[in-house]
């Protein structure tokens, strides 16, 4: 050989090669003389070259971290590039096959059951025929989540005013995904519906929802598979009072007379009756006025008077529904004034008629004697 390209010092004692990396296994001999002599080189004895292997490399082959739910496996993978002894590690100590852990002198780390070992770190050291000396991933975690926890923090039955807004709260411990359900059915988003993604859900109106169920299901960073849910709690909606068939009607009645109005809503426990929107009290002529039935004792005075009764169930202080108006009506009594019928005497045999005829009257009865016709 001759000095050039990847050797020099190739006429000396040493031969120099600058790159080994494609000589692996070749052989190299040194032949001798001293002034010329022998003619024949004397030819030392071959020495091979042994090229150590392709430097170890984790480049784009860490082992990720992991995230596993009580009572479930995983497992870590690393195979970096030119490695073919692995040894896995806990927390810096080599780990053995055997309890939960299997493959641990491979590039696979198989855990069987995750419970016990959140927060323990772990790594993969590898080597290549014994060159270089091991070399180490990076370290990462197992990240085992706690089970979201209701205690102390269930939703509680309410009851709520037909009309009115509500909302269920429900905050576990240990928690960070969450979905509120009706009747066992995830909810949406809805114009009755807000925040259904939360611990709180709001309910715009309870109208119509009287004795649904609604209960909160919620994971903890994707754990458990199946979501924990809370306890059922019960919405019991108060209806509000209800006059369908059921208002006042139109009176008439004779000066000097009593009257009543009557009302009987539904779902109704108290009362105010009001003249011409106007709240009445148990004065004068009116009593039971804050009852269904409004008693007057004497209409004079009272002609065109319009009445109601509002109503509303206890425990709902959402407004007054109002009953539809009644309408006294006194009519004026008839008057004779200046409209008596006239004494007179006839001829017999001979026709007469009487005539009269009152002012405020529209019914007439004459009578003879004292005595009706």
């Amino acid at each position: 050989m001759t000095d050039g390209g990847n050797y020099s010092g190739a006429t000396t004692n040493t031969l120099s090669i600058k790159d080994v990396t494609s000589l692996n296994a070749k052989k190299y001999k040194l032949k001798a003389r001293n002034n010329g002599c022998p003619s024949a080189w004397v030819v030392s004895k071959e020495a091979v070259l042994t090229v150590n292997p392709t430097k170890l490399d984790f480049t784009g082959h860490q082992p990720t971290g992991v995230t596993a739910c009580l009572g479930t496996g995983c497992s870590f993978t690393s195979y970096p590039a030119n490695a073919d002894e692995y040894q896995w590690q806990m927390n810096d100590e080599d780990l053995k096959d055997g309890g939960v852990f299997s493959g641990v002198k491979t590039g696979k780390l198989t855990i069987s059951d995750v419970t016990f070992l959140g927060g323990n770190y772990f790594k993969l050291k590898a080597k290549n025929n014994d060159c270089p000396s091991w070399v180490s991933s990076q370290a990462v975690s197992l990240a085992v989540p706690q089970l979201p926890d209701f205690k102390d923090h269930q939703p509680e039955n309410a009851t709520a005013c037909a009309g009115t807004s509500y909302n269920f709260v429900s905050v576990p411990t240990k928690a960070d995904t969450y979905q509120w359900l009706e009747n066992g059915v995830d909810l949406t988003e809805t114009a009755i519906y807000k925040d259904v993604t939360t611990t709180t859900l709001k309910i715009t109106d309870v109208t119509g929802l009287n004795g649904k169920i609604y209960t909160l299901k919620a994971k903890n960073m994707g754990c458990p598979p199946e979501w924990v849910s809370s306890l059922p709690a019960t919405l019991t909606v108060t209806p509000l009072p209800d006059f369908t068939g059921r208002d006042p009607q139109n009176s008439t009645t004779c000066v000097g007379s009593n009257t009543l109005f009557l009302s009987l809503p539904e779902n109704a426990d108290t009362y105010q009756w009001q003249e011409n929107s106007v709240d009445l009290t148990n004065t004068g002529v009116y009593s039971g006025v804050t009852t269904t039935t409004l008693n007057i004792s004497n209409v004079i005075g009272l002609n065109g008077k319009q009445y109601r009764l509002k109503a509303k169930k206890q425990g709902c202080p959402s407004a007054w529904k109002i009953s539809n108006n009644a309408t006294l009506t006194v009519p004026t009594e008839p008057n004779f004034t200046g409209k008596h019928p006239r004494d007179t005497t006839v001829n017999t045999g001979t026709s007469y008629n009487f005539v009269s005829a009152p002012s405020n009257t529209n019914q007439y009865q004459w009578q003879e004697n004292g005595g009706g016709f």
